[in-house]
């Protein structure tokens, strides 16, 4: 039996690079490989050359790709607007922090993709989540809820940038149309009655309604965990105290709430 062995050996000029690389300089390269060919060109080895250092060198200075992917992601969410403390109510500050989200992931799909496969741990990302987290509290969320609270709005706001993306795509609308019409009214009355508005799942409007239902109800729940549970709430069936809030005279609690807090933005399609 032979072994057969073979020895790399690095050159001086090699040598040296690896000595002065920085995670900084791996994250600039990869940052510069994907403006100029995209996520899809950003390999290790091509990534290795670029630095011009062998490929096991990188790992030095990152754990893998992901751990890259995670750095590129966190400086674009770098570019977020937040808003500056103390100028808007917390629910202002959700529906602001969570609409700049969405913006920047429209015009950064790759960084959805990323954000919705592995979490971004970096320090913009972190700023912002102080940001969310600080508004919770000052509405009264504090501790697991407000960890809830910030995991259904983010998760929210990847799941419709991602759904607005591919329901963008030409033809999307057309094809799911088609079928909406083929349907028998007699068994979709509601979905009739829609139509087209049901499809447009892509229009900025509804993203934003749909972030002003989840901080309505963070902020009907808030209320009722400090206010306590209504006389005679659970002899009325109300369910276990806190799972909702009480209803308003008229019903038009949510719909204030809503109006109260709701960011003046310019709107997408209808």
């Amino acid at each position: 039996m032979y072994i057969h062995v073979q020895y790399v050996y690095m050159s001086r000029a090699a040598r040296s690079a690896a000595g002065e690389l920085t995670r900084q300089d791996v994250i600039d390269a990869a940052a510069g490989l994907v403006a100029e060919h995209g996520y899809a060109g950003l390999t290790m080895r091509a990534l290795a050359q670029r630095c011009g250092v062998p490929t096991m060198t990188l790992y030095r200075h990152v754990r893998d790709k992901e751990d890259i992917l995670g750095a590129l992601a966190d400086r674009v969410l770098a570019e977020l607007q937040l808003p500056e403390a103390g100028t808007v109510t917390w629910q202002e500050e959700l529906a602001s922090v969570f609409g700049s989200v969405h913006d920047l992931l429209l015009k950064h799909p790759d960084v959805a993709v990323i954000a919705a496969r592995q979490p971004v741990a970096g320090e913009a990302a972190y700023r912002g989540a102080e940001v969310v987290l600080d508004a919770l509290r000052r509405g009264g969320i504090e501790g697991e809820p407000a960890a809830s609270a910030f995991a259904t709005l983010f998760a929210y706001t990847i799941g419709f940038v991602q759904q607005q993306l591919l329901s963008s795509a030409p033809g999307s609308l057309g094809r799911r149309h088609e079928v909406l019409e083929r349907l028998p009214r007699e068994d979709f009355d509601n979905l009739s009655r829609l139509g087209a508005v049901f499809l447009l799942r892509s229009s900025d409007r509804h993203f934003r309604d749909g972030l002003d239902l989840i901080i309505s109800g963070l902020e009907t729940k808030a209320r009722t965990r400090a206010e306590g549970p209504l006389p005679g709430w659970a002899a009325a069936g109300g369910g276990r105290p806190g799972s909702a809030g009480p209803v308003e005279p008229g019903g038009s609690g949510q719909e204030g709430s809503r109006r109260n807090h709701r960011v003046s933005r310019a709107q997408g399609p209808p």
